[in-house]
């Protein structure tokens, strides 16, 4: 569950509507993300960018999912270093707005575009949403980042986990000698990864 956020009002700049705030949008957002409620994105999104957006909020869920049980298995199994070597949990702190520990500062409008910066788990320097006013409201512009390619990928990568998760765990892996499991474990997430690093979208044009 993200936390940290406060949906009240922040410092406003002139011009902006009578209509919910940008910061407003994205605490709404950040809760919709929470509680997995998706349905709310499409009044909170730009029109027509929700569905991607989900799409892709799911792979990396599913990803996550899939990355911690494997974890957890080599911890119990093997050691909590290797655990942690392979994990990759600091992806659930790199979503943009839909970050784990999310906490919102303030907004600026300008015009009918704003932004609304905030800090993931009180790390600075503070990353910025953007909005777009549509219709007289605020919607969520989440840019070029939500490929329906990355979907693909981390639902893959995630297969891949889940199916060394489970060749460990039957036997079917032949579990390596204490001297050399930490390596040859690190191998074996690579390949079963490989496939779905292949899919990987190239990274949306800076400009």
């Amino acid at each position: 569950m993200l936390c940290g956020c406060d949906p009240g009002a922040a410092p406003r700049t002139a011009g902006a509507s009578t209509a919910e705030s940008p910061r407003a949008v994205i605490a709404r957002l950040v809760a919709a993300r929470g509680s997995r409620n998706y349905a709310a994105f499409d009044v909170l999104v730009l029109p027509g960018r929700a569905s991607e957006i989900v799409e892709v909020l799911l792979a990396m869920d599913e990803f996550i999912a899939a990355d911690a049980q494997l974890a957890g298995y080599l911890r119990d199994e093997y050691s909590p270093a290797l655990a942690a070597a392979v994990s990759q949990s600091q992806l659930a702190s790199a979503l943009d707005v839909f970050s784990r520990g999310v906490e919102l500062l303030e907004e600026h409008i300008e015009g009918d575009g704003a932004v609304v910066s905030f800090t993931i788990e009180g790390t600075l320097p503070a990353e910025r949403a953007s909005l777009r006013r549509v219709d007289g409201a605020w919607r969520y512009d989440p840019g070029p980042g939500y490929s329906p390619d990355l979907a693909r990928a981390f639902s893959r990568m995630a297969r891949g986990l889940r199916s060394l998760h489970d060749d460990l765990q039957s036997g079917r892996f032949a579990r390596p000698a204490p001297a050399v499991a930490a390596d040859r474990i690190i191998e074996e997430i690579r390949a079963r990864l490989l496939p779905g690093l292949r899919m990987l979208p190239p990274p949306p044009d800076p400009k």
